[in-house]
């Protein structure tokens, strides 16, 4: 992949999360996501990796958990763009 490509890839993980925030203003109800939605669209053991490590906390509605679409979004793309610096977190390093 050339430059252009790479920066076009870089822009779109930046973008998404960006989108998936202003939806989230806009209509909140939107943003949510279940627990199944959220395993089928980014993995479960993505999702569960993260929770496990405090990066995300579902919300609880009645009975079932709910999950912030934008959350999960920007978590994604952070994770995408800098692997060892979620990895650091992790082990509690620098």
């Amino acid at each position: 992949m050339d430059n252009i490509g790479i920066e076009a890839q870089r822009l779109t993980l930046l973008l998404e999360p960006l989108a998936a925030m202003m939806v989230k203003k806009i209509r909140p109800v939107e943003d949510e996501l279940s627990t199944n939605a959220a395993y089928k669209a980014f993995g479960r053991a993505w999702v569960e990796d993260q929770r496990r490590r405090g990066n995300l906390s579902p919300i609880v509605k009645g009975q079932r958990l709910v999950w912030s679409r934008s959350e999960l979004e920007t978590l994604r793309a952070v994770d995408m763009q800098h692997p060892k610096v979620v990895a650091r977190q992790q082990r509690g390093t620098k």
